[in-house]
């Protein structure tokens, strides 16, 4: 099963269950229940052992093939999980990170100054509005940063 599974790989690459549940970003106590198959994996946890350890969606999902892929291999696989086409989700994750890479950090930079005075002259004419703007950036920040936590 999908759960004894996750055990398989956490013991393949060494990591306590805290250690991998903080990886996975799941409470020990999922993770527990999950390898002793009270549970079967949410979604988002699968999706997450897939892509941060490169596993076989088929080998998770059915115990058939490798564990691990290649990355020539991610972009052919094509396994339905709850709805959800995981070897597309793997191609877009694929490309992302690729273009990612891409973005130099001169780049980041100069568009980091951009947005700071862009705030600066909204703090200048609304100090309310700036506080506002920054509350609304920092839960925007977050929430991408928990999605790319997920790729």
């Amino acid at each position: 099963m999908i759960g004894s599974r996750f055990k398989e790989v956490r013991k393949n690459l060494g990591y306590s269950q805290k250690e991998f549940a903080k990886l996975l970003g799941i409470g020990l106590t999922t993770l527990k229940d999950y390898e002793r198959e009270k549970f079967t994996p949410k979604t988002e946890a699968v999706l997450k052992l897939i892509t941060l350890f490169n596993i076989n969606p088929n080998w998770l999902l059915t115990g058939q093939g490798e564990m691990f892929l290649n990355e020539s291999s991610q972009k052919n696989i094509g396994v339905n999980y709850g709805g959800i086409q995981i070897g597309n989700i793997i191609g877009e994750q694929i490309k992302a990170k690729q273009e990612i890479k891409y973005t130099s950090d001169t780049q980041v930079n100069e568009e980091l100054k951009e947005i700071n005075q862009i705030l600066q002259e909204i703090k200048a004419k609304n100090p309310q509005a700036y506080k506002k703007v920054i509350h609304k950036l920092k839960q925007e920040a977050k929430a991408m940063k928990e999605l790319l936590d997920l790729v």
